[in-house]
């Protein structure tokens, strides 16, 4: 389940983004309007949910640039895409300078919006391939969906037993079990085989440092980082 942020300077929504993005089926929509982003507005999304994309709305100015570089800093790996009516040469360069990953601007930025969000969704990092998909289906994990899509949607700090088998409401020895049965492989391997191919996009496709990659896959440390993975 991919998560957005939208992050508006007025009170009265752009009524195009708004179909846009309720007609995303499966997507989690968070929004913030005429409010600066700060640690207090970005802290559920840097200790337990994934922000996988800003839709950054507002009016380019000076203290809007910061904002931008504010959450490149503290949120490394969300993409950003800028959406308004128009985008000047000068604002196109400044945006461009700061890596932001989209513009969507023009008349048609709602049907252009609504194309490219499920696009760049399946070039995701933490899309998880269909190889790890559940093999056996099962009433109680919806075909291990529900699985996924938390591992997807949530810190890796909570791919563990414990927050899997309380988000399910079952023992973590009962979801063990049932995780070997419908996966095809007990859930430490799982694990180790996920965060290796997480490890190997976001050091050789994204050229992360060590350090950063360690953080992103939940641990504490890089030492433990690379004991994991020796």
């Amino acid at each position: 389940m991919p998560t957005a942020l939208t992050c508006c300077d007025k009170q009265d929504w752009d009524g195009a983004l708004t179909q846009v993005l309720s007609n995303l089926p499966g997507w989690e929509i968070f929004h913030l309007c005429d409010s600066a982003l700060s640690a207090e507005s970005l802290k559920p999304f840097k200790k337990q949910i994934d922000l996988h994309y800003l839709i950054y709305c507002k009016t380019l100015e000076e203290n809007t640039y910061k904002e931008l570089e504010y959450i490149l800093r503290h949120l490394p790996t969300t993409s950003i895409i800028y959406y308004n009516e128009s985008l000047v040469t000068e604002q196109f360069l400044k945006l461009a300078r700061l890596e932001i990953n989209a513009c969507v601007i023009g008349q048609h930025r709602d049907n252009l919006l609504r194309e490219l969000l499920p696009e760049i969704w399946l070039k995701h990092w933490k899309r998880i391939p269909k190889s790890f998909y559940a093999r056996k289906k099962s009433k109680l994990f919806n075909q291990g969906d529900d699985i996924l899509r938390f591992i997807e949607n949530h810190s890796l700090t909570l791919f563990n037993t414990k927050a899997l088998s309380e988000q399910m409401n079952i023992s973590a020895g009962y979801f063990r079990s049932e995780f070997n049965k419908i996966f095809g492989v007990n859930f430490r391997d799982f694990k180790h085989n996920l965060l290796s191919h997480y490890e190997s996009i976001l050091l050789n496709g994204k050229n992360y440092k060590p350090n950063t990659v360690s953080k992103l896959l939940g641990y504490h440390n890089l030492a433990t980082y690379s004991r994991s993975f020796k």
